[in-house]
């Protein structure tokens, strides 16, 4: 096929071969009646090619039934060396209860699907309750969710573990459902708080004798500065990434986005999985080339140093001192309200009174300072603290 100078892709053969020609040499040498039909034909193209969009439409992967052949093994992986052919079936270290479904369809792929979510197969069910258990609790109750084998760890509650599997089949597989139940539980809504003796029966917490504290990740830091600041972009959908297609991968334009200079919700941000944004790997973002099922919490001084100087973190300050200053209230119904939005909880007298005081030396200190300084400062402090960051 070639294309003419007005886009379209025209081509006659002769002899075996394509012959490049102008239209309108082509539509000559057509019989009348076809060429008429082909003259309508390039006239209908022409008007759908001014409906069709500006942008590259994007395209996403997908698969469909097609021919099939059951696949030989590479011997030493050389693939001009086939041994041989291996069935379409699931893997035999997956066979744990349910057997192997027989392949009727052509690839297998309804059959593995129907496999996965067998009652008899309980194996997918637990690892997926595991890992919603592992996002309220910090770990699951299988604490290498990516290994279920002999290297990975016992559950530390098996039947607990039946249970949550059990009623995430009995849900019909409704997420929603599994965190309604585990949110509503007792064992959810314990304190963080425990004595002595409890941690000398239970010292890492394997028994949930209290709530394990962890730390917000770095999404959820994010856009809750920004929503207190009220600066969060709710948006729904649409992208952030100006590359299209595979053209210019490397290129400038096309690297991840700084997450401090855009108020879209985090879930929207582009990422590179060669580059990650410096805020991102600095909360533990975690590795992006390789699938895991669990973050690896630290806890160094740049944290604290984010927290203390990011742009971010003093804009949205500063917006919530604003918006309480606004307000013709006295000084301590102004911490109770900062108190309220930032940690969501009402401060007792003494941290009214230290709030206060801390205002006080705030304005000694320095003595150009206006309230807005001296305000913000104080929503910065709390906004840094430990309690906003950790979940307890």
């Amino acid at each position: 096929m070639s294309a003419d100078k007005d886009g379209f892709f025209v081509a006659v053969w002769q002899d075996g071969g394509p012959l490049q020609r102008s239209r309108e040499e082509q539509l000559a040498s057509l019989p009348p009646e076809k060429a008429k039909e082909a003259e309508a034909l390039l006239a209908q193209a022409a008007e759908l090619e001014k409906t069709l969009p500006t942008k590259e439409v994007p395209m996403a992967c997908a698969v469909k039934e097609g021919d099939t052949m059951d696949q030989k093994i590479f011997v030493r992986g050389d693939y001009h060396n086939p041994g041989d052919p291996v069935e379409r079936t699931v893997p035999a270290i997956l066979r744990l209860s349910a057997p192997a479904p027989t392949v009727k369809t052509k690839s297998g792929r309804l059959e593995l699907a129907d496999w996965i979510v067998d009652p008899a197969n309980p194996l997918p069910a637990r690892v997926m309750a595991n890992r919603i258990w592992l996002g309220h609790f910090g770990d699951g109750i299988v604490r290498t969710p990516d290994n279920y084998g002999r290297l990975g760890e016992r559950p530390s509650n098996p039947e607990l573990l039946d249970y949550l599997a059990q009623r995430f089949m009995d849900g019909g597989w409704s997420v929603k459902k599994m965190h309604r139940l585990i949110m509503l539980s007792k064992t959810y809504q314990m304190s963080a708080a425990y004595d002595a003796e409890t941690k000398g029966k239970d010292p890492e917490n394997r028994l949930l004798s209290h709530f394990p504290r962890q730390r917000l990740s770095i999404e959820e830091i994010r856009d809750a500065y920004l929503a207190m600041g009220g600066d969060l972009d709710l948006t729904m959908g649409g992208t952030l990434d100006p590359g299209v297609g595979t053209d210019g991968e490397t290129s400038t334009g096309r690297i991840s986005m700084n997450p401090e200079k855009t108020n879209r919700r985090s879930i929207y941000l582009p990422l590179r999985r060669s580059n990650l944004p410096t805020l991102y790997t600095l909360f533990d973002f975690g590795d992006a080339t390789t699938p895991e099922g669990h973050r690896n919490p630290t806890t160094v001084a740049t944290q604290a140093l984010f927290a203390m100087n990011s742009p971010l973190v003093i804009r949205e300050a500063r917006n919530v001192a604003d918006s309480v200053l606004k307000q013709e209230r006295q000084d301590k119904r102004r911490v109770q309200e900062i108190y309220l939005r930032v940690l969501d909880r009402r401060p007792d007298a003494n941290e009214i009174d230290q709030g206060l005081t801390y205002l006080t030396n705030f304005r000694k200190k320095w003595d150009q300072i206006d309230e807005e300084q001296a305000w913000t400062s104080l929503t910065h402090v709390l906004m840094a603290s430990n309690e906003f960051i950790f979940v307890y």
